[in-house]
Formats: C-alpha cells, sequence, structure tokens
C-alpha cells in the first residue's frame, strides 16, 4: 500500500539483495569478509525476549533472565532486535545479524508496547555480572538518577551501551499533509525523556536509505551516532520481515558493530 512513496529504494535485484541494505550501507558485510563477526564478545539484548524457533539464533543464548515475568510475553520486538545483532545469514531472504559471530545474554523487560523502567535496572547490573561486554537497549526512559548511576557504572567498566534516542521528531504524514505535533525535534535537552544522560552511552537515532536522519527519529544534544533505520531486515517469531524500523532497529546494529 506503500509502495508508491518508496521512490528512494534501489534497484530491486534479488530479494536478498534488496534486503540487505542496511548491513551493507554500514559496511558490515566488508567486515564479515575480512573476518569481524564479533567472536567470543556477549552481547546482552535488554529487551521483550527472544523466539526459540530461529534457526541458528536461540543457540547462541549463553543467559536469559525474565524481569516482567508476571506479563504475558509478545517476543516480536524482541527477537527482531536480538536477529539485527546476531542472526546467521540466509542467502534466500537476506537477513543477517552484523555480528553473528556474538554470544547473546537476553534480559526480557518489555511488554506489549511497554518496558518496564525498574525491571531494566535489574536487567542493567544481572548483564553486568553476566560478562556483557556490549548492552544494547531498544527504548529510553526518563532522567531516572538511579538508572544514570548504573549505566555509568557500566560505561566505567568498559561497557558499551546503546539506548534508542526515540521516535519523536517532527514528521509529516504523507497520507494526510499534516504534521506530527506532539514531536520532540528541537525542544530536547539533557533532562528530557528521549535519552539517559550519561557520559559514554550512545544514543541511536535512526537513519534513511539516503544515509541522513530519519524525519521520524529523535534528535537534541543526547543523540552520538545513527544507523539505518527504514525497511530494515530481521527475523520476528514467524519469519523474516522486512519491516523493522525505528531507533529500535538502529540501536542493535549499532551495539553489534560495536562488538
Amino acid at each position: 500500500a506503500l509502495a508508491d512513496y518508496s521512490d528512494y529504494w534501489p534497484e530491486f535485484g534479488s530479494l536478498a539483495s534488496h534486503n540487505e541494505w542496511a548491513l551493507k550501507a554500514i559496511g558490515g558485510d566488508i567486515a564479515h569478509q575480512m573476518g569481524a563477526t564479533g567472536a567470543g564478545i556477549k552481547v546482552a539484548v535488554l529487551d521483550s525476549g527472544v523466539s526459540s524457533n530461529i534457526p541458528g539464533l536461540a543457540s547462541k543464548v549463553v543467559a536469559y533472565k525474565d524481569f516482567v515475568s508476571s506479563q504475558h510475553p509478545l517476543e516480536e520486538h524482541g527477537t527482531m532486535t536480538a536477529s539485527t545483532v546476531a542472526a546467521d545469514y540466509d542467502p534466500v531472504t537476506g537477513v543477517g545479524g552484523i555480528a553473528p559471530g556474538v554470544s547473546l545474554i537476553i534480559g526480557r523487560v518489555c511488554y506489549l508496547n511497554s518496558c518496564d523502567q525498574e525491571a531494566a535496572k535489574k536487567a542493567v547490573i544481572w548483564a553486568v555480572e553476566q560478562g556483557a561486554r556490549v548492552i544494547s537497549m531498544s527504548f529510553s526512559g526518563s532522567n531516572d538518577p538511579e538508572m544514570n548511576a548504573l549505566l555509568m557504572s557500566a560505561t566505567q567498566r568498559g561497557v558499551v551501551v546503546v539506548g534508542a534516542l526515540g521516535n519523536n521528531g517532527c514528521s509529516t504524514y504523507f497520507a494526510w499533509g499534516s504534521v506530527n505535533r506532539s514531536c520532540l525535534q528541537g525542544k530536547t535537552n539533557e533532562s528530557s525523556q528521549v535519552s539517559y544522560p550519561v557520559p559514554g552511552l550512545i544514543a541511536a537515532g535512526a537513519s534513511d536509505h539516503f544515509g541522513g536522519r530519519a524525519n521520524f527519529s529523535s534528535w537534541g544534544p543526547n543523540l552520538d551516532l545513527i544507523a539505518p533505520g527504514v525497511d530494515n531486515i530481521a527475523y520476528d517469531p514467524i519469519g523474516a520481515t522486512n519491516g523493522f524500523g525505528g531507533t529500535s532497529a538502529a540501536t542493535p546494529l549499532i551495539a553489534g558493530a560495536a562488538a
């Protein structure tokens, strides 16, 4: 239904070549050819869990803990973020993680469309204890002094922490020609809820097919890096999808690149 608006799509080619655009845009394919796959590195993905039926992904999970066990699991978002980091390459669909050689530490802190801040605090401590060298968090949070202290402690120990900046940029709804008036673009500051104001933490924004900031992607003083966040290929619990987007999709790309 949205194909008419995607005039920036590359020449289609094969299904795989079309879907691999994000990986190639940041040189992931070249890194793999050089032997850089993240082997020996543990990456903690704090999200909504991960599906156990994704080929070559579940076997890489070396630690798993559910910090919101009272909530019904919905693993779609977590599976997409984890597979963006570590999925084995599939030559048919083009799905494949930026760092397929890593080991995964999975902390479930999200459910439905919400992430529990208190659960996330416990998960950060646990992930560091499990030996995580990189922590990927595809969510943002409020300026919570306790969380800030925990994240700062992690970064001071050499752990790379990547957090999503959020999707509150001022974008036009092309179907109606109206503008998102609830955006935070141009209004963000170090005490806003857009990202944790922690020195050493990488706040992830999303880029589009041209390499510029996607119009929905939040920006402000906390923005550190952008990575592809439009039409990314990943696994959800059912199979491969090229509909993963937002700063949630950019965050695990940066985390995987760090690994």
